[in-house]
């Protein structure tokens, strides 16, 4: 099973999914006209995005007080936002793990979401050192 990217395009009046790379390319030559494929589809990360949101998090790690440890901010961060998963041990007690925001762990929808939510987590807590729109312009989402 191989994993391909492919692009949208209207050629007349058809939709089609065309290959995207060479990669691609290559695969989708190989099935004989008619072959049925199966897919599992999901838009590729944008990487300007991913970029912010690391931008983000150093931007904000300087104006807040109370983390010396980026690593640690970034899982509160992610978790103040409401994005973790809870383990609860044998005993009952409850561990909670900031979910991965890792390329092949969240699609593009799911990580502007979380992005979102990691951005009102921030103001909610330390919205009074800078406003949306000073954090936005400064992460260049203006």
């Amino acid at each position: 099973m191989a994993k391909i990217y492919l692009q949208k395009q209207l050629i007349g009046s058809i939709e089609a999914w065309l290959p995207a790379d060479e990669k691609a390319q290559e695969i989708t030559h190989k099935a004989k006209y008619g072959k049925v494929m199966c897919a599992d589809f999901s838009f590729p990360r944008n990487p300007g995005n991913h970029a912010r949101f690391f931008k983000f998090l150093r931007v904000t790690f300087d104006i807040q007080d109370h983390f010396d440890n980026f690593k640690h901010y970034r899982k509160w961060i992610v978790m103040k936002s409401g994005n973790y998963t809870i383990i609860t041990a044998p005993n009952g007690y409850q561990l909670f793990d900031a979910d991965s925001i890792a390329w092949d762990k969240m699609d593009e929808e799911k990580f502007r979401e979380a992005f979102s939510e990691c951005i009102d987590a921030f103001l909610k807590e330390w919205g009074d050192r800078i406003s949306r729109e000073e954090l936005m312009e400064v992460i260049d989402f203006s």
